[in-house]
């Protein structure tokens, strides 16, 4: 087996992973990793690399984020955060991509759209969950396609 950083940025790591023997490769295997630093997020089982479950990274470990009072601004801060467009982000409730598994880490988020980062928006405190239906109510969220920074009209 052989690893290779083949592309990296501050936040994303491309990883391919070639699994055979000698010259010959059998399989090849590319990983789109999403490094855990406090606040990261990442998209878990969407279809897309647009739209899936919000996980967030707390203590150098992936949670989720509860549904509760998640919002159109939520979404929104989300999509610019990840690099997409923040406009017509659209929330999605009930663990609409899968339930995840693990901490929940933040339950009733109020974003006001101004913030750059989830982790930023005003909410009911890292771990402290009240009235979450556990991972039956993780946050999940659509992006549009498009970069948020894009000079392209």
């Amino acid at each position: 087996m052989q690893l290779n950083l083949c592309a990296s940025s501050k936040n994303v790591a491309l990883i391919t992973v070639y699994v055979g023997t000698s010259e010959l490769w059998d399989n090849l295997y590319s990983i789109l990793l999403v490094v855990c630093e406090y606040g990261a997020l990442r998209l878990v089982n969407g279809t897309t690399n647009l739209e899936g479950r919000v996980e967030i990274c707390i203590n150098e470990t992936w949670g989720t984020v509860c549904d509760g009072l998640w919002s159109t601004f939520d979404a929104t801060v989300a999509c610019r955060q990840l690099g997409y467009s923040p406009i017509g982000a659209l929330p999605l409730y009930n663990a609409a991509f899968g339930a995840g598994t693990g901490t929940i880490w933040i339950d009733d988020l109020l974003c006001n759209n101004r913030e750059s980062r989830l982790i930023d928006c005003p909410n009911g405190g890292i771990g402290m969950i009240d009235f979450c239906n556990g991972h039956n109510d993780d946050a999940s969220l659509r992006c549009l396609e498009g970069k948020a920074h894009s000079s392209e009209n």
